[in-house]
């Protein structure tokens, strides 16, 4: 081949591949540019979406109703309200009155207002910590079974503070009897 003709095809192929490198190069700087677009346009509405959701959780106390109604489900407290009414006396540190039994809801006006119900601390906790005090109340009940007989009867899983199974009402004679 002719040196002339063979340093023209070098000198072409190297305007080709430089040229491409330049279209290639131009290429993803505009994808990258509209990627970043979109990346901040997600996380905007991410961001709103969030604090919304927040919002919404804070001003109609949902995670509260949430556990005070799965709560008084698993206490039973509609139909035996002596187990929910004990469980939150120790829970709360309060005496055990009929208010608990009352309180099945919070209205917002009331929360704004700062009239909330004392056992309503209790149920707007992280599940974790309100579980923790339902364990220590579990565990108090079970150090003093005939003071509270509900809901030892419940955590036993006897049919009622009269009939305890044998091994609960062993428990109870128990701790009922002296100590040496």
């Amino acid at each position: 081949m002719d040196q002339v003709i063979a340093s023209s095809v070098v000198a072409a192929n190297s305007s080709v591949q430089s040229n491409l490198i330049d279209r290639t190069g131009e290429a993803v700087n505009q994808f990258s540019s509209e990627i970043l677009g979109y990346a901040i346009i997600l996380a905007a509405i991410g961001t709103i979406t969030m604090a919304l959701i927040e919002l919404y959780k804070s001003m109609m106390n949902s995670r509260l109703h949430f556990h005070k109604k799965r709560v008084r489900a698993w206490l039973n407290a509609d139909h035996d309200p002596d187990a929910y009414s004990e469980m939150m006396s120790i829970a709360t540190g309060n005496p055990i009155k009929d208010d608990f039994l009352t309180s099945h809801s919070v209205r917002i006006t009331n929360k704004a207002m700062g009239e909330v119900h004392f056992s309503d601390v209790i149920f707007d906790q992280p599940t974790e910590k309100m579980m923790g005090q339902f364990q220590s109340a579990a565990n108090i009940v079970m150090d003093f079974p005939a003071r509270y007989p509900a809901l030892y009867a419940f955590l036993t899983g006897s049919v009622s503070a009269n009939r305890l199974h044998e091994d609960a009402r062993q428990w109870v004679d128990y701790y009922s009897g002296p100590r040496i």
